[in-house]
């Protein structure tokens, strides 16, 4: 168990996944909307 829990988080899956989050938030959207606009934000990117 020790060892899927240490290779789980390690995968990059995690890692860029917040970090492209954190980015684009602030850049196209304002701090007090961040978790509003979070998911309109990832629907439009995409598109």
């Amino acid at each position: 168990m020790t060892m899927i829990i240490a290779i789980y988080p390690t995968p990059h899956t995690p890692h860029p996944t917040p970090e492209v989050k954190v980015k684009n938030l602030p850049l196209s959207a304002t701090p007090d909307s961040r978790f509003p606009t979070a998911d309109p934000n990832v629907k439009n990117l995409p598109l």
